[in-house]
């Protein structure tokens, strides 16, 4: 599979795409936590977290890992490497799923899953908080995003050929194969309760006065943004005052919008997004992506 995979082709050298616009800021992470979810509700997924995963004692670690390997396989000078390097630490993941059967982490339905969950995640964040993304644009970046699926050793007969297939695809998953579990409810719980989003001096004596509202609102958008009919079966509080509120959150952020531009690269870009554009982007391509 890895020889496969080193021979597929290089997204990280073809320029501005349009994914940059989607993941490069702070913002992109509202919905880093709906991602999760959707992961962990699926049977084989849940059950390699639960069995292998710490991810309550670092929570934004677990992030900053993902938006790592995810920007150098769009952006870094070695994607194919970078692809086979995240197979590599996949390779021990294996025992019997929360269905009773056994269960490997490449079982192809399950590791599609978890890239499908990203990609429509951040289709999700531009129609919520930011701009939708239609047509053309979204044709290109549903190709870019099949780039790295076929880089991870996606099966070309696995992968939906276009947007609608993907989309029609996606929601058959929620409907017919999610299944609450205890893995579910333990990443909402971290989220509810989720330590500073940074690792510096201080961090912690800024981020305490804001937990409570900040978390909140992380919860919100988490539980917001997921289809309405998981919150329904996995029985997650839902109220027309939360809706209201979530509502609100999405108008502001929506509303920031022509602001955003103006926060200097260094405050308004994600740490792992800046490193890969620097490494793989020119100046001009660069300025386009902020």
């Amino acid at each position: 599979m890895d020889a496969t995979v080193e021979s597929q082709p290089d997204p990280g050298r073809r320029g501005p795409l349009v994914t940059a616009v989607r993941m490069g800021d702070w913002r992109s992470l509202l919905l880093g936590g709906r991602a999760l979810v959707l992961q962990v509700a699926h049977p084989v997924v849940g059950a390699g977290v639960d069995q292998f995963s710490e991810f309550e004692a670092d929570l934004w670690g677990r992030f900053d890992r993902t938006g790592t390997f995810i920007t150098q396989m769009y952006y870094g000078p070695a994607p194919a490497r970078t692809a086979a390097m995240l197979r590599g630490t996949h390779r021990h993941i294996r025992g019997t799923d929360f269905e009773g059967h056994r269960y490997h982490a490449f079982k192809p339905e399950a590791w599609l899953w978890v890239h499908a969950t990203i990609v429509e995640s951040m289709v999700a964040f531009a129609r919520i908080f930011d701009r939708p993304l239609r047509g053309r644009r979204l044709d290109r970046f549903y190709a870019e995003t099949c780039d790295v699926a076929r880089l991870l050793g996606v099966r070309e007969k696995d992968l939906p050929g276009d947007w609608a297939g993907f989309r029609g695809w996606y929601d058959g998953i929620v409907e017919d194969r999610l299944i609450d579990n205890p893995v579910v409810h333990r990443v909402l719980e971290a989220v509810r309760h989720s330590p500073p989003p940074v690792r510096a001096p201080g961090a912690e004596l800024v981020w305490g006065p804001l937990r409570v509202g900040g978390s909140h609102l992380f919860q919100l958008a988490t539980i917001g943004s997921l289809p309405p009919s998981l919150r329904r079966r996995f029985a997650l509080p839902w109220t027309p005052a939360h809706q209201v509120e979530f509502d609100a959150m999405a108008t502001a952020v929506r509303a920031l919008r022509p602001l955003v531009p103006l926060v200097p690269a260094g405050v308004r870009l994600l740490p792992w997004y800046r490193e890969a554009a620097r490494q793989a982007l020119s100046p001009a391509g660069s300025r386009d992506l902020g």
